[in-house]
């Protein structure tokens, strides 16, 4: 059949489609390979699989088929750079484009961009070839999100970023968010966080609320999986605000939590210059250091809200820093700016609403202490836990609620390495649910109690006849609370 359609104008045509950039990378027997590519889409959720087409004119994309794997790396709006380097026009070497990012692997061993907007690791599940081009089809081993990154798009033969661009805790939003007031009341942030499925007592809400007003952050400290993090993310999914999070690491350090330069892409400035001629070195200078290849870390990421939008900061088990990050942010949380030698100074038009959790596993300075409001957040007592559980997962039986919510709570009174917090009740239930269970029994308690406890010590002792008292205490205790 005659096709009346050029390739030019259908070229023409597709230009006005808008579409993610990516780069495709791969690893193995064949070596590094990297590309980057835009026709790239989902195929099936379950099993999840994607697909992405490669040019079949270069020889070097066998190398995908010959390794069985491949990465795909979704990027952000300050990747560009390397976009560029993976397209293959700048003449770079393979060394040189994977210097352009930071790398690390999931489970096939392809390379992945360790600040991506997302990563999908994909084992190599078919191939078509179709005219020009070959379809790769993956099947989705391993996944990486990342947090509150603009995204890089490739619209009308020129790469775009969404200005109006941001992202919610509960997925991301291609409308500008509308950033709601802060709470007049104790109250009214009571019922922001119940809104928001929080669970929270007075007390909180209080301490919440005089940091909301004061505009100072809030420090929270307690056990792990005690809900800490999940009041920074539901404060900002209820105020319709950026959640940016910083989370902390033995060794964290300035480029890692605030800025650095993108040293591969300057070089390429200085490249181009040089050969267009361009050598004087106050231009050339100017030109390098130019904001554009400045890559915003958290820190320096969370000073750039408008007024009105602040963006929450959450500043996530301090305790794993050492004590040389925790003075450099105490000289952050005091004035809210930073220098760049090379730009200045940067100020927050408006201070971040800012949440610091630690888990104490060492102490936190009283400097940095004094400038915020503290808050221990502890274990829920048995009626906000069991609403807890009926919030989260809704599926579970009212009486296996009960008992689960009854063990947990006496499970808690005897000495563990490291007792279950909220976010284990939560898992528990729901894999209880998952296995149709109405009510606990001592072979279910023993079956499962690896979702509760992560020490072999205290699984142990659990199996040795603790469990089987504390499930009798249980249940003969719900049984006469109900006659």
């Amino acid at each position: 059949m005659k096709n009346d359609v050029e390739p030019q104008a259908y070229r023409d045509a597709m230009s006005h489609f808008a579409g993610h950039v990516h780069v495709i990378t791969t690893d193995g027997v064949a070596g590094r390979r990297g590309a980057t590519v835009i026709a790239a889409c989902s195929v099936s959720d379950t099993p999840p699989m994607i697909l992405v087409c490669l040019n079949r004119v270069n020889p070097k994309n066998e190398a995908f088929i010959q390794n069985g794997n491949f990465a795909l790396n979704t990027l952000s709006s300050h990747h560009q750079p390397l976009s560029v380097g993976f397209s293959g026009i700048t003449g770079l070497s393979l060394d040189e484009r994977f210097a352009l990012g930071q790398w690390d692997t999931l489970s096939t061993g392809a390379p992945t961009l360790s600040d991506a907007l997302a990563v999908f690791d994909c084992e190599l599940f078919d191939t078509k070839d179709l005219a020009t081009h070959r379809v790769l089809f993956g099947k989705v081993t391993g996944l990486r999100i990342g947090d509150n990154l603009k995204p890089l798009i490739y619209h009308d033969r020129g790469y775009r970023i969404l200005q109006d661009w941001d992202a919610g805790i509960h997925g991301a939003r291609m409308t500008e968010l509308k950033p709601c007031p802060v709470p007049a009341t104790i109250d009214e942030t009571l019922d922001l966080l119940t809104g928001a499925d929080y669970v929270a007592d007075r007390s909180l809400a209080t301490v919440l609320f005089l940091s909301l007003r004061m505009k100072r952050p809030l420090f929270l400290e307690g056990e792990a999986g005690v809900g800490k993090t999940e009041i920074a993310k539901v404060l900002a999914s209820a105020l319709g605000r950026r959640l940016i999070r910083l989370q902390c690491y033995e060794g964290l350090d300035v480029s890692s939590a605030v800025y650095e330069w993108n040293y591969a892409a300057q070089m390429i400035e200085i490249r181009m210059e040089e050969a267009a001629g361009k050598v004087e070195r106050s231009t050339m200078e100017r030109n390098v250091f130019a904001e554009k290849y400045l890559i915003r870390r958290p820190v320096l990421d969370a000073l750039t809200g408008k007024e009105g939008a602040a963006p929450v900061f959450l500043i996530d088990e301090l305790d794993r820093t050492d004590e040389a990050f925790e003075a450099f942010l105490l000289e952050i949380l005091s004035d809210f700016q930073v220098t760049v030698p090379e730009l200045g100074t940067i100020r927050a038009e408006e201070p971040p609403i800012v949440i610091i959790t630690t888990n104490r596993t060492r102490e936190i300075h009283d400097a940095l202490k004094r400038r915020c409001l503290y808050h221990w957040v502890d274990y829920p007592n048995a009626a906000r836990e069991l609403e807890i559980v009926r919030r989260k997962v809704p599926g579970a039986n009212r009486r296996l609620s009960s008992e689960v919510v009854a063990f947990i709570q006496k499970l808690r009174q005897i000495e563990l390495f490291k007792a279950p917090g909220v976010a284990e009740t939560i898992d528990w239930a729901g894999a209880l649910t998952e296995l149709d269970k109405v009510a606990l029994d001592p072979e279910t308690v023993s079956d499962t109690i690896g979702v509760l406890l992560k020490y072999q010590d205290d699984i142990a002792r659990i199996e040795q006849g603790e469990g089987r008292r504390i499930l009798q205490e249980v249940q003969a205790e719900l049984a006469s609370a109900a006659e």
